[in-house]
């Protein structure tokens, strides 16, 4: 049995080997939905980062914040 020649843009593929390329192209784009289903628990109340180191008062912070906000909101 003698496969059927396809001709276009070049490339001549046999109807065997375009199943094969298409199968190959649908597992490949399968690939791509795969979704990490791996949840990470934490302990409710336990902070485990790093602690916040500021070079600046509570006060002076305050502050800056509220000229920042005071030169955005002016229409209010």
């Amino acid at each position: 049995m003698k496969a059927k020649q396809i001709h276009g843009a070049g490339i001549q593929l046999t109807k065997i080997n375009m199943k094969y390329c298409l199968f190959i192209i649908m597992l490949f784009g399968l690939t791509a939905c795969y979704e990490d289903t791996e949840v990470t628990l934490h302990q409710a109340g336990v902070y485990k980062g790093k602690v916040d180191i500021h070079t600046q008062t509570k006060e002076e912070r305050q502050a800056i914040l509220q000229k920042r906000l005071s030169q955005v909101q002016t229409d209010r």
